[in-house]
């Protein structure tokens, strides 16, 4: 078995709605998440990011919020392969509800704190959805 390490960037985007924020997330075959995907050679990780966003939903109009980087680390199998997957997440702010689920998705949607950490199916998932809705909170009225 091989080891081997890899680093992918996202997005936690949300937006408001009816005072409330609502967060995208996108529907994997075993699991609901956000919008990430690998960091190419030479690329930052808030650019592969914002491409990752808008190649998994169609979202490119967004504020990316200040102060906000999150990593989570996690390893995975895949084939013969032990993975260490490290992901820094971003948060940002949509103007439109407009997204579009791509190929590598099954579905998506735009879901209030609680419908979203319900289906969030892992503890890092939910810990940074928590620690999102808390600098989201803060925003509010600002």
């Amino acid at each position: 078995m091989r080891k081997r390490f890899e680093k992918s960037a996202g997005v936690i985007v949300f937006r408001w709605e009816g005072g409330e924020p609502v967060y995208l997330l996108l529907k994997h075959p075993s699991y609901w998440g956000f919008p990430k995907g690998h960091v190419e050679d030479g690329e930052s990780e808030l650019d592969a990011a914002l491409r990752e966003l808008k190649e998994e939903s169609d979202v490119e109009d967004v504020k990316i919020i200040p102060d906000f980087r999150e990593e989570i680390e996690y390893w995975f199998r895949q084939g013969g392969d032990l993975i260490f997957k490290k992901v820094v997440f971003f948060l940002a702010e949509a103007k439109s509800p407009h997204f579009k689920v791509s190929w590598e998705h099954e579905d998506g949607g735009w879901f209030r704190f609680e419908e979203a950490w319900k289906r969030a199916r892992y503890k890092n998932q939910r810990e940074l959805l928590e620690k999102a809705h808390r600098r989201v909170m803060s925003l509010r009225g600002s």
